[in-house]
């Protein structure tokens, strides 16, 4: 999970609705680290997992991807954003010796540094298919966050700086910590973030 860097174009941020820690902010995070890799949600393409086959098989089906044995990440991606808007990839990638699957949203929010209060709303979901991923070993399934600019609103909605993201795999109650350098506002009222299901 490898550090981001979003510069001023993120401060211009908050005049309206829409840092790199070294430590995860708050208890029981995980943290992790971000690769450069940055809105329109364009589809997910990394094609470095599998759908599940629909046919029955001998073996026992691979249970969840769990923090623990995978690395979660957010990364920019690059030439993915667009006017008022930046786009991350959340990219969670098999740790273990055994295959595992994912299905579904993460759930994601933008957090503070050191005390790792949420900021903001969390990301709205992006109606889509929501197939069942199954990850080998060294296999990665990843999401599209897409971050708006506070910019982009008008009003006075807190601008601050945020440390991050926290990442909720589907179905999990601890969470992973990705930092970035972004601009979040305070305000609940105003929509950030949406975010796709994960897939290939």
């Amino acid at each position: 999970m490898v550090g981001v860097v979003l510069g001023a174009a993120a401060l211009a941020a908050c005049t309206g609705s829409p840092t790199s820690p070294t430590a995860a902010p708050g208890g029981g995070t995980v943290t992790v680290t971000t690769t450069p890799s940055g809105a329109g949600l364009p589809s997910t393409g990394s094609g470095s997992s599998t759908p599940a086959p629909t046919g029955g098989g001998g073996s026992a089906a691979p249970g969840p991807c769990i923090l623990g044995g995978v690395r979660v990440s957010a990364e920019p991606s690059p030439g993915g954003g667009s006017a008022g808007h930046l786009l991350y990839t959340v990219r969670v990638t098999n740790t273990g010796t055994q295959q595992c699957t994912v299905q579904g949203y993460p759930g994601v929010s933008l957090v503070a540094d050191g005390t790792g209060k949420q900021l903001g709303a969390a990301a709205d979901r992006v109606p889509a298919d929501t197939p069942l991923m199954r990850l080998e070993p060294g296999k990665s399934a990843v999401s599209q966050v897409q971050v708006t600019r506070a910019a982009s609103y008008g009003g006075d909605f807190g601008i601050t700086d945020a440390a991050g993201f926290r990442i909720y795999l589907p179905g999990e109650t601890h969470a992973a910590f990705a930092p970035a350098t972004v601009k979040a506002c305070t305000s609940t009222t105003v929509k950030l973030l949406s975010v796709r299901p994960f897939n290939a």
